[in-house]
């Protein structure tokens, strides 16, 4: 009989008996929702009804008695699970999964486990079907003290997992809320740094991005073999690295060859604010180059606070009214140089204001690297505490 590779010993610290083999349908039943939300838009009351992105309202009547596990069981997002308390319900194209001669919360993390993309059909719209997964073979403890122990376990993963998740939603939020007050429209900022000694510093200003920086500075060709990096290299500010190529094999969007305290700006689809502060030519010394798709923005000040200054709301709103193109709009960069920048006279309070958002990314950074590492030590879990 199969066993896990990692199991627990029970309060003897001898092992628990062999798991045993079974169907899906034997530790999990199946019911369906007829709920439909356009049909409970008179409906109020207390208790809550969800659908595929989470909650939808609140009504007056539930359908389930006891905690349940919901499955989306058609269109986007097939097979994505939730667990959820009771009293409560779903809308018709999720269904419910409850237990049976098993706790409700090691089922669920059995059924994470499970690829129900196996038993997804329809090309138009995605469907699975319980008839076709409940026949799925599987092992499970013959012991119900062992489920609960495992099922304790992940859960106390998943409550740190939300806890840092709330952490770094925290923390982005008061960024987003920091930027708006220290960059305003009118150039007039709600918070502001002081000096040393306790004084003012002068006026903001505006000035074209073709005034404070060079875009697209020229280079005097490209080294024969570089990394690159193209518009899927980038995610909030994040780079995941490439692995080098050469010049000969390189597509021809490889055009910006990169100096340390440059900032790429995505000019495709600028909403998405994949923008990167460069900064990794002097850490391993080898060449970078970028895609065209990006503005390569060169600084004449502090290139700090130019990149925090291009994550505020109004200044990729302005870039918006110039891009052309309704499912990947773009900006050209000789539109991007005429936009307006806000920013310190005193060179000084433009360096406090990097640091002061930089040491906020870096909480961001680090938060982040915790909860993949914790989604990532969750998953290698379920594979060794599973069969």
């Amino acid at each position: 009989m199969p066993n896990p590779e990692i199991r627990f010993l029970n309060e003897n610290g001898s092992s628990y008996p062999d798991w045993e083999f079974c169907k899906l349908g034997d530790v999990c039943l199946y019911k369906s929702s007829q709920l439909a939300e356009n049909k409970l838009m008179d409906n109020t009351g207390i208790y809550p009804i969800y659908g595929a992105k989470g909650i939808v309202k609140y009504i007056n009547f539930y359908e389930m008695e006891q905690p349940y596990i919901s499955i989306i069981k058609d269109g986007a997002g097939v097979g994505r699970l939730k667990l959820y308390s009771e009293k409560s319900s779903v809308i018709g194209t999720l269904a419910y999964l409850c237990n049976q001669n098993t706790p409700i919360k090691f089922l669920y993390y059995l059924l994470q486990t499970i690829d129900f993309n196996i038993y997804v059909s329809g090309s138009t719209i995605p469907h699975i079907y319980y008839k076709d997964y409940s026949m799925r073979n599987i092992s499970i403890p013959s012991n119900q003290e062992e489920q609960e122990r495992i099922a304790e376990f992940f859960t106390s993963l998943d409550n740190s997992i939300m806890s840092e998740e709330a952490k770094l939603k925290n923390i982005k939020n008061y960024k987003k809320s920091m930027l708006q007050q220290m960059f305003t429209e009118d150039g007039n900022p709600l918070m502001r740094f002081t000096k040393d000694d306790g004084s003012d510093y002068g006026d903001w200003e505006f000035k074209q991005l073709s005034e404070v920086a060079d875009v697209n500075p020229s280079n005097n060709g490209l080294p024969n073999e570089f990394i690159y990096i193209d518009l899927e290299s980038v995610t909030n500010g994040v780079f995941t690295p490439n692995k080098p190529i050469y010049l000969k094999d390189s597509p021809s969007r490889a055009q910006r060859l990169l100096q340390d305290n440059d900032i790429i700006f995505q000019t495709v689809r600028p909403y998405q604010r994949n923008n990167l502060y460069f900064n990794l030519q002097r850490k391993n010394n080898f060449p970078y180059v970028a895609s065209t798709g990006y503005a390569q923005i060169r600084a004449k000040q502090n290139s700090m606070y130019l990149y925090q200054y291009l994550y505020y709301d109004s200044f990729v709103n302005d870039v918006l009214t110039y891009c052309s193109g309704s499912n990947y709009p773009a900006i050209n960069s000789s539109d991007l140089v005429k936009i307006n920048i806000a920013l310190p006279t005193d060179i000084e309070e433009q360096e406090r204001i990097a640091e002061f958002f930089s040491s906020l990314d870096l909480q961001i950074d680090l938060h982040s690297k915790k909860l993949a590492n914790l989604k990532k030590y969750k998953k290698s879990m379920l594979q060794k505490m599973f069969v």
